[in-house]
């Protein structure tokens, strides 16, 4: 999700899911700064909200994302898929969507 200035100013809604995803990582306090002000924010505010993983400068996003793959082309591809599914389930149901730990029966 990502925030524009313009929402704010001319009256724009965003859905539920939106806000809560944002309330979720960043706090309901810097929620209510970005969406009831509008403002932007600089690469490294983001960073310190949590909104981005990682900053890089231009010159060195090819190593970075370089490195990156390699850390995950070294994990097991069929754990990386259980888990990126665990975590976009508590995501959407939150802890509703904590279950009985079935992927770790599956494995």
């Amino acid at each position: 999700m990502f925030f524009h200035e313009r929402e704010a100013r001319l009256g724009l809604l965003y859905s539920d899911r939106e806000v809560w995803r944002l309330a979720l990582r960043i706090g309901f306090a810097r929620s209510r700064d970005l969406l009831f002000t509008g403002r932007r924010v600089s690469a490294a505010e983001a960073f310190t909200f949590g909104l981005v993983e990682r900053l890089s400068e231009a010159d060195g996003l090819d190593a970075m994302l370089d490195e990156l793959l390699q850390q995950f082309s070294a994990c097991a591809p069929r754990a990386l898929r259980n888990t990126k599914e665990q975590l976009l389930r508590f995501e959407r149901e939150g802890a509703a969507g904590v279950g009985d730990d079935k992927a770790a029966e599956q494995a």
